[in-house]
């Protein structure tokens, strides 16, 4: 059961399609109280497609459902409002229901019953188990699942469902059996957003979830001691969330295939223990550029941004994003109590595109102010053009070849003419071994220091 507040509707609007005795789409309906609930078949008895349902029990004078059996699909939302706190519902009178994009209500309620028909749900936000769901064949959108009784989810007991192809996967203080059971049913490449944690901090396992390679967004939330090391195989990550990190959490490489994020958002959300320390350059040990926006906020346990070091900030060109409170700001820095050195290559090229979509405000340690930053700038050059490029040779090459030019180490793909990545190297400093590569033209995709390089190199047998 997932609780979420939503806005009433209280315009009662019917809309038909069709005309005489003819099944009837209809537009939203509601409910208030039982004489309106008897009354359903007789002033809707063709709707058996509803948009969204609510039921208000405005009267308190509900006990029963019975007449609603009629309807068979609620393309929106199936919302209980103004119901008494914890009062048992019977979903077993919606006997016709076989298809739901969510349900939702103001107040935790019990349910008693079963959706016997409902074979499609859109949303679906389980506390324990698919009891209430038990002939469940699709979930389109997402699933969001909470053990808050110790009742977990089996393999006998959980229907076999697909997922649609963009899913989005909550889970908090879940048991492994539960993640086995998920990683049986979802798709590796369908899982496209992650939740985990959220709510009460417990310690969670990800090597029993290993459906992770194609994450787009993965959200770790209120969560400590827990084996983060699976997160070494996702390869298409676009966002990152971290918040409430409770510390003695393992993250093993850390999200090593990950060189370009849209978005990364830092919160810890409550203070830390004094002068906890977080290495987020052991999260991401190979980042080389933010493209859209960093987010940084309350974050007790950063003292400094040398994990950026390198890092490409955020594309002047990006739009402000009407879904963010920050709308315009591509870099925001607000109320981290120990932040104290924000001078760094990133925050000066930064500065120099777009000083007016930087927000920085009550770093309390004082020394992280636009206007320091700003100074430490002038003393440094952030114009690529004099950087010293990269040399390799001998090119041609029948093996071997040397890199120069560089004091940090590179992170170097190769491709072949068709473009097809044949080899990734990290962390390179001075030679480069391609004797096991065929002989042909290759492209040396280079990137570092925050910048990219790409060479043609031509290797001969």
């Amino acid at each position: 059961m997932r609780y979420n507040i939503h806005s009433i509707f209280l315009t009662i609007s019917v809309v038909l399609f069709s005309l005489g005795g003819q099944a009837q789409s209809c537009d939203s309906i509601v409910l208030n109280n039982q004489t309106a609930i008897n009354n359903f078949i007789k002033n809707y008895g063709n709707c058996t497609t509803v948009r969204d349902l609510t039921i208000t029990n405005s009267d308190n004078d509900i006990t029963q459902l019975d007449s609603l059996y009629t309807i068979e699909r609620i393309t929106g939302t199936l919302l209980f409002t103004n119901q008494i706190q914890g009062r048992e519902i019977n979903i077993g009178a919606f006997k016709g229901l076989k298809y739901l994009n969510n349900i939702s209500s103001y107040y935790p309620l019990r349910f008693t019953g079963q959706f016997l028909a409902l074979d499609t749900i859109n949303e679906l936000g389980i506390d324990n188990t698919f009891y209430t769901y038990p002939n469940i064949k699709h979930i389109g959108n997402s699933l969001s699942i909470s053990d808050v009784s110790g009742t977990h989810i089996t393999e006998e007991d959980t229907p076999v469902f697909t997922t649609g192809e963009n899913f989005a996967l909550s889970i908090s203080n879940v048991d492994t059996t539960t993640l086995k059971v998920l990683s049986n049913r979802i798709m590796t490449a369908h899982l496209k957003r992650l939740r985990v944690g959220s709510g009460i901090i417990k310690r969670i396992d990800l090597s029993y979830l290993p459906i992770l390679d194609s994450l787009e967004t993965l959200t770790l939330d209120s969560y400590e001691n827990s084996d983060l090391r699976q997160i070494s195989t996702i390869r298409k990550l676009k966002v990152l969330e971290i918040n409430n990190d409770g510390g003695g959490n393992d993250y093993g490489q850390g999200l090593i295939h990950i060189r370009e994020l849209d978005r990364l958002w830092l919160s810890d959300g409550k203070p830390l223990r004094p002068f906890a320390y977080r290495d987020y350059k052991k999260i991401l040990p190979n980042l080389e550029a933010l493209n859209k926006q960093l987010f940084v906020v309350w974050t007790d346990s950063l003292f400094n941004l040398d994990f950026l070091d390198n890092v490409r900030p955020p594309l002047a060109s990006t739009p402000p994003d009407p879904t963010n409170f920050y709308s315009n700001d591509l870099i925001v820095l607000i109320e981290n109590r120990f932040l104290n050195y924000c001078k760094s290559l990133f925050m000066c090229k930064a500065i120099k595109q777009y000083p007016d979509r930087i927000h920085i405000d009550k770093n309390y340690a004082s020394r992280c102010t636009l206007e320091d930053i700003a100074k430490y700038c002038e003393t440094v050059s952030t114009d690529d053009k004099h950087i010293k490029s990269l040399t390799i040779s001998p090119n041609p090459t029948y093996g071997i070849v040397q890199l120069s030019a560089t004091e940090t180490p590179v992170h170097i793909r190769i491709y072949n003419i068709q473009g097809t990545i044949v080899k990734t190297l990290y962390n390179c400093t001075a030679q480069i071994d391609i004797a096991d590569l065929p002989s042909g033209l290759y492209v040396f995709d280079i990137a570092y220091n925050g910048r990219t390089e790409k060479h043609k190199i031509v290797k001969m047998d």
